[in-house]
């Protein structure tokens, strides 16, 4: 029976009230067989049995309630006085496309490479790349595969409609891995250069349009007929254009995901049995529940961690009693069930982030909650916890994911050759909790400074050496340098407003900043919004290196201790995001990287403005209008 279809719900064709023919009394109204028959009893064999699909795909009512009007119907239907439950016999007509839409899906379906190709760039996919968002299960995906490979081109040709709803949305799922793998794959490789249909086109436009034939299809199938793939394929769209500088873009597409997975369910795991999961074999129903408990904790992480990130709204929640966090279980094998991980077996993908969301990524809510209440004084208790809490955490986790303490053992086993890379990438977010946790109050209580400017060094160091590890030429999105970018700022506003603190952190910071600025400079050969944040941090850099001259100057002069002068500070704010900055006004912003050295001679007032309008109480506005006192 397809979920997505609908027959049997014509109007009567004869009207309730009778007409001459009709017997004149109430009880001997006979309508059409179509219709009720009052005399009769409710018969829900027929073809105009109420489908519980209709309810939820044609009239909206959700699936996982059981306070509806669906959930009277399903009390209904277990009721012993009921002989059948409510079923559709039939295809409906809910998900039927139009021709000219299975045209349009026909086209998308066309943008997938030849067969070598697909399996070359997936075998780089799962080794080098879905470690970093866990969202696809290799054993499901190959599946899957096959499945599509092997659909005749007749059945395109007649309706895309008869493909199983998993089958029908996976070319979008297959069409936006490969745009995932192509942002990663490096750009030298002759073997893909077929790819390239026109002159000077690049593995980037390449994977743009893979992925956006992939958004395609996922418009043209509507919502009639989520799946889990569906949701896969959301989330991957929404990590394409966050790679890509489209950050606004990626968290409305996150959000539509997320609205998805709601749909389906996946933020109630509790009470689930694998016989309610709709999977074929005993195997997939268990590995599908873990799955689909899998991808709702990484979008709460995703949603969280953006709506830290740019300020946003939080969407999801992982509500105690209805939802369980997935176990740590050892990576899947062909016909086996999921077992529980132990200190022996090698670390999976999700092990990384499950170890990441127990030490600090849980604390996304509560730190978003200080932010959104401005950093009130009476919440920094809150803060001392919630830093106590993640100290300790970290201090807890296992040795093959500790960045400063590392067990390599793992590193160079097969299946494990991500691990360095996912270490350092947990190391660096881990960091910024820490430091999104004390940047609300790095205005107004110096151990806040010192916590968030240790936690930033700590990122720019994990980011370099996360940077070490790829190619020169591999690291082309803009993701990579995300927690980088917050790092940057906040290590150069701290200097810059307070040059008197941290001198023991000082010329590490100053290094830091600097391989920050080359590296946004290499980014920004690709990417718009790596060329904006590279003039940001340029901005803040030239401000920086005068200011920190004029602070030795005058401690010189004086003949006293840097530690003792001290400059007014300024007036409190929160506002270090970087969601409505439109660039900076300088000269310089759209030219190739320079040396540092140089760049604060001959620059007028106006280079080192901040393009945009911000609340009067925000960080750039500030910045734009402070007059830094000198120490004479």
């Amino acid at each position: 029976m397809s979920l997505c279809q609908y027959e049997g719900l014509e109007p009567p064709k004869t009207p309730l009230s009778g007409d001459s023919s009709s017997s004149g009394t109430r009880n001997e109204l006979n309508v059409d067989s179509k219709t009720i028959e009052p005399n009769g009893p409710l018969d829900l064999n027929t073809d105009t049995a109420l489908d519980r699909n209709v309810l939820v795909s044609g009239l909206g009512y959700s699936a996982h309630t059981s306070h509806s009007t669906l959930g009277v119907l399903g009390a209904l239907e277990t009721h012993s006085y009921i002989g059948t439950p409510f079923s559709a016999s039939k295809e409906t007509v809910g998900g039927n496309l139009q021709y000219d839409i299975a045209s349009k899906y026909k086209d998308s379906v066309r943008y997938l490479p030849a067969s070598h190709h697909i399996h070359q760039l997936l075998d780089f996919f799962f080794s080098h790349v879905n470690w970093a968002y866990d969202v696809i299960d290799e054993i499901t995906f190959r599946r899957q595969l096959e499945s599509w490979t092997n659909i005749p081109y007749s059945m395109l040709q007649r309706d895309p409609n008869e493909l199983d709803p998993e089958i029908r949305v996976f070319p979008a799922l297959l069409l936006q891995v490969l745009a995932q793998t192509l942002l990663y794959h490096p750009s030298n490789d002759e073997t893909l250069v077929s790819l390239k249909y026109m002159p000077g086109m690049s593995f980037h436009d390449v994977a743009k349009e893979l992925s956006d034939a992939g958004a395609t299809i996922l418009d043209l199938l509507g919502k009639r007929c989520l799946t889990l793939g569906t949701v896969q394929t959301g989330l991957l769209r929404a990590a394409f254009l966050k790679s890509s500088g489209l950050v606004v873009e990626a968290w409305h597409t996150l959000g539509s995901a997320i609205r998805d997975a709601q749909e389906l369910g996946l933020h109630f795991n509790e009470g689930i049995s694998e016989q309610r999961l709709p999977c074929s074999d005993a195997e997939e129903a268990v590995w599908d529940r873990e799955r689909r408990s899998r991808l709702w904790l990484i979008l709460h992480i995703w949603d969280t961690h953006m709506a830290v990130v740019l300020g946003r709204p939080i969407a999801t929640q992982l509500q105690q009693g209805t939802f369980t966090l997935p176990q740590d279980v050892c990576a899947r094998q062909e016909w086996t069930l999921p077992t529980k991980r132990t200190e022996a077996d090698p670390p999976t993908a999700f092990s990384v982030l499950l170890a990441g969301y127990n030490t600090a990524y849980q604390y996304f809510p509560t730190i978003h909650r200080i932010e959104q209440k401005g950093g009130r004084q009476e919440d920094y208790v809150t803060v001392d916890k919630v830093h106590a809490a993640i100290m300790q955490n970290i201090h807890s986790l296992p040795s093959w994911c500790r960045a400063d303490k590392s067990d390599s053992r793992y590193d160079r086993e097969v299946g494990c050759t991500w691990l360095p890379a996912a270490r350092e990438t947990l190391w660096s977010l881990v960091h910024f909790v820490l430091l999104a946790l004390h940047r609300p109050y790095i205005f107004s209580a110096p151990e806040s400074r010192t916590r968030a400017l240790k936690a930033g060094l700590q990122i720019l160091n994990a980011q370099s050496r996360l940077f070490r590890l790829f190619e020169p030429q591999q690291p082309k999105v803009f993701n990579m340098i995300y927690a980088s970018f917050d790092a940057l700022v906040l290590v150069a506003a701290i200097y810059i407003l307070y040059p008197q603190e941290n001198r023991e952190d000082l010329k590490e910071s100053l290094q830091s900043i600097e391989w920050g600025l080359s590296t946004l400079a290499t980014l920004g050969e690709h990417n718009e919004m790596a060329r904006t944040a590279h003039g940001v941090v340029l901005a803040l850099y030239r401000r920086l290196k005068p200011r920190l001259d004029n602070y030795r100057s005058s401690a010189s002069m004086n003949g006293e201790s840097s530690d003792n002068i001290h400059a007014p500070a300024p007036h409190p704010m929160q506002d270090l995001f970087f969601q409505h900055l439109s660039g900076v006004t300088s000269p310089v912003t759209n030219q190739p990287f320079t040396l540092l050295d140089d760049l604060t001679l001959g620059l007028p007032d106006t280079a080192l403005q901040f393009g945009g309008t911000y609340p009067s109480d925000s960080f750039w506005n500030f910045m734009n209008e402070y007059t830094f006192p000198t120490f004479y």
